[in-house]
């Protein structure tokens, strides 16, 4: 089936030879009150996962086929550069944004599974911009909402700005009905100069203290299909012009039948739906049978459900406020993380990476295996199908956050700060994530002065220079967001929405490997002589 992109910059998820992804890092809400200028509450995301390098890894060593992920250039340091005084400026460095002439190719046969936000702006160089933007990796919000036969949309997200919203839809889209599920008016920006009589807001039920409503996903009706995508950024334009941010596009997923009557949600068996698809209601679910402004969970559900989900192979790990018992404690947050790791994944992988942009209260002995950072949340990460974490030696650990020097000499300049909230007072409670955490560095794709907004959550086999699994979505490093175990494990609680795209070889029947080091050998690789 057709999917309507443009054959030269698709964001669709095809099968091809070889899967490629992207990884980044991104905001979110924590255990402590925050904004989204202070948006989620971590703060420091150390200098080498996701998009940039690997955790402890030297990218010289790489030499990929399968899947990708993007990372950086240069081995990692194993700890935070210590703060640097502030300069009278906070302006960015410009000379230390000066890109290099090479030309980056775009290896053909390549299925890129996670790609970027594109950068933007006046004061983004050219060459910068070039190298960063390559429609391989990159994509933007306007592509993804100009493909043809658009007929309806619903943006979930924790920060809006509506009338940048709406200018990312062509003019011809503009009054199309459009369904935003947010949290709180609070952190909506809802003045615009367009007519709104076709927008209907729908405010998340169920929102605890110190919860958000940080789901980052689209969904987009089309006239016979429809399409799923999971970023990472808010829908405010700093979010997409000038950080980096993790974006997964599913297929067009055609509908049954037409002519066929769509079936309520009482005749739907969720057990019968695809596994992403199953995933899916299970977290609508979580929104309630309320109506608000006409609009009900439960229609949407049925409209999403006359569609044929075959075709996605990933798996969703969402969070939603509750406490969560029975056969529903692994149904949510690092729990249905440890059952999909259970089920699916037999890698041994050395390396477990966190990326993230926001940090929540992690404890006086979060690290230790007594606290909820080295105990229940590093057990759930650790897991695979062949052996328990607690039976063997646990993988290493690294934290990727940007340091103080990262901020300077981003596009953004110190206000860029404002998106990597942590609070002051865990200060010396997190003081061991010093020990583990690794600089951000993406100089091959352009990124290392974007600041990172993406989340990632991973394991590498750092012999193979492979993924064993990933995670991209809206999840920082909180309790908020993954839940914590109580009442002797019988309960999971959580505080906020949230939602993540996890994959590995064995659901995509391919390996799984970083795209920086395919671009090596392309780079490498004579060039063909002109006929």
């Amino acid at each position: 089936m057709d999917c309507g992109c443009d054959p030269h910059n698709c964001v669709c998820t095809k099968q091809k030879e070889d899967i490629w992804v992207v990884l980044s890092d991104d905001d979110e809400e924590e255990d402590v009150e925050s904004g989204d200028g202070g948006k989620d509450q971590a703060s420091k995301q150390g200098e080498k996962l996701g998009i940039g390098d690997r955790c402890g890894l030297s990218s010289d060593t790489c030499n990929s086929k399968g899947i990708v992920v993007i990372e950086g250039d240069d081995e990692c340091e194993g700890e935070l550069k210590e703060k640097k005084p502030k300069l009278t400026s906070t302006e960015t460095d410009s000379s230390s944004l000066k890109a290099s002439n090479v030309s980056y190719p775009s290896p053909a046969g390549i299925d890129v599974r996670m790609k970027l936000s594109t950068l933007e702006g006046p004061k983004i160089p050219f060459q910068l911009r070039e190298k960063a933007n390559n429609p391989l990796f990159s994509t933007k919000l306007y592509q993804l909402l100009s493909q043809p036969d658009l007929v309806s949309s619903i943006q979930f997200n924790y920060m809006m700005e509506l009338d940048w919203l709406l200018d990312q839809y062509p003019e011809k889209y503009q009054r199309l009905p459009l369904i935003l599920v947010a949290g709180s008016k609070d952190n909506l920006d809802l003045e615009t100069h367009l007519d709104v009589s076709h927008i209907r807001l729908f405010l998340a039920p169920n929102l605890q203290q110190f919860g958000t409503h940080h789901t980052k996903m689209v969904i987009l009706f089309f006239e016979t299909s429809v399409q799923i995508i999971v970023h990472t950024a808010n829908l405010i334009a700093r979010d997409w012009e000038k950080k980096t941010q993790g974006i997964w596009v599913s297929p067009q997923l055609p509908r049954f039948n037409i002519e066929k009557r769509q079936l309520s949600l009482k005749e739907i068996d969720r057990g019968s739906l695809p596994p992403f698809a199953q995933d899916l209601d299970e977290y609508l679910e979580m929104y309630g049978h309320g109506k608000q402004n006409g609009v009900t969970m439960i229609a949407v559900r049925e409209r999403l459900f006359a569609h044929d989900f075959s075709a996605i192979k990933e798996r969703l790990v969402t969070s939603a406020p509750g406490y969560h018992k029975t056969h529903r404690i692994s149904s949510f947050g690092h729990m249905k993380l440890r059952r999909l790791l259970a089920e699916h994944v037999s890698g041994n992988g050395s390396l477990l990476t966190c990326q993230c942009s926001s940090i929540g209260s992690l404890g006086k002995n979060g690290r230790s295996k007594s606290g909820w950072l080295g105990g229940e949340f590093l057990q759930s990460l650790g897991t695979t199908s062949n052996i328990c974490f607690s039976q063997r030696k646990s993988p290493h650990f690294r934290f990727c956050y940007p340091t103080v020097e990262n901020v300077r000499t981003s596009l953004e300049g110190y206000r860029g700060g404002s998106a990597l909230p942590h609070n002051i007072k865990y200060k010396e409670n997190h003081s061991f994530l010093l020990d583990e955490a690794c600089v951000w560095k993406a100089n091959w794709c352009g990124r290392t002065h974007a600041l990172p907004h993406i989340k990632t959550f991973c394991r590498w086999n750092t012999k193979q220079c492979t993924l064993d699994w990933a995670l991209v979505g809206s999840h920082n490093l909180s309790k908020a967001a993954w839940g914590q175990l109580q009442r002797k494990e019988s309960q999971l609680h959580i505080r906020s929405y949230e939602v993540g795209v996890f994959f590995c070889p064995e659901l995509l029947g391919q390996p799984v490997k970083p795209l920086q080091s395919k671009f090596k050998l392309s780079l490498s690789s004579p060039s063909p002589s002109p006929s």
